[in-house]
């Protein structure tokens, strides 16, 4: 999770980079960037309200008792291949 945050940071820190690099040069750059970002937003707000998607965040503990059971399992695979002679 704190790898994507970060990344979620710099990528939303160059995006408002550029927004100040096009209001200060060229202010139609500046308005068709606000509308294409309006409008793909708007676009996604249909799409899941057709669809009934919506946005799944797990907790952390979720994930956490999901890598004891992998682990389990792997442990328990391990120990049945070691009982076996070879």
């Amino acid at each position: 999770p704190l790898i994507i945050a970060s990344g979620f940071l710099v990528v939303a820190a160059i995006f408002l980079l550029l927004m100040h690099y096009q209001w200060r040069t060229d202010r139609s750059s500046f308005y068709g960037t606000c509308i294409v970002l309006g409008g793909s937003l708007l676009v996604e707000l249909i799409y899941r309200g057709i669809s009934k998607r919506s946005f799944v965040l797990r907790e952390l503990t979720l994930l956490k008792r999901s890598e004891r059971n992998l682990k389990g399992e792997l442990d328990k695979e391990i120990k049945r291949l070691r009982s076996h002679k070879i």
